[in-house]
């Protein structure tokens, strides 16, 4: 008795679907391989954020000890400008990813939208998007806690004030201390604008991460099965 072959499914990046699932006249490829680097340079600059999170968060913790490592203060401020440099560099680079994803969908299943057309509010509703199984992965972009926060703090350096009601340039919270005993708090308070915004980027490159194996092996799914 012989046994059955299972069917083992491999999964796949965005950018390893073969050529016989794109179609020829689109620019699917074009597209797949701005993701690829898109994906490479969010990793870069998530790793980055990391690094520079550690120490910044090692220096504000420092500035308040009366013994030990006491960090200058433009030491502790140029490094401050390094981590905001990339995490903003994130925030604009994910939104960009997002983008680039939309505009590959488009180009890979039959959505039908000019290139002009392609929003994700439009998408989202659309019905290929819903029958190919990818409508859950592109709302992660709205309702994803992560994904939102950062695109939506993106949009902020873009259209509207960003640095003026809660933290400044070097994201000190803007709070009044009014007794000593306050400024422990506040210092803690500026070390997690940090530390939260590192925790932010390290999610979203794991579900950039996810995104990209998930999405590319359910549009191979859907190519086969409307043979």
């Amino acid at each position: 008795m012989t046994k059955k072959k299972e069917h083992v499914q491999k999964h796949i990046h965005l950018w390893d679907i073969p050529s016989r699932y794109i179609p020829r006249k689109s620019n699917g490829k074009a597209y797949a391989r701005e993701l690829l680097r898109i994906t490479k340079s969010l990793d870069f600059t998530d790793r980055q954020i990391q690094y520079s999170a550690q120490i910044c968060g090692f220096n504000i913790k420092s500035i308040n000890q009366k013994s030990g490592f006491i960090p200058y203060p433009p030491d502790v401020f140029a490094k401050l400008e390094e981590f905001v440099y990339h995490y903003e560099n994130y925030c604009y680079r994910l939104y960009t990813y997002r983008e680039k994803l939309l505009q590959f969908v488009n180009a890979v299943l039959p959505v039908g939208y000019q290139d002009r057309e392609v929003r994700i509010r439009f998408v989202l509703i659309n019905p290929i998007v819903k029958q190919a199984g990818i409508l859950q992965l592109l709302a992660l972009f709205k309702k994803n806690a992560s994904l939102s926060k950062v695109i939506e703090e993106r949009t902020q350096l873009t259209h509207r004030l960003y640095y003026w009601k809660d933290v400044d340039t070097y994201l000190r919270p803007m709070t009044e201390i009014k007794k000593d005993k306050e400024l422990l708090k506040w210092y803690d308070d500026w070390k997690k604008e940090v530390s939260s915004r590192a925790i932010l980027t390290n999610k979203c490159s794991k579900l950039v991460s996810q995104i990209n194996n998930t999405l590319a092996q359910k549009i191979v799914d859907y190519k086969e099965a409307t043979k």
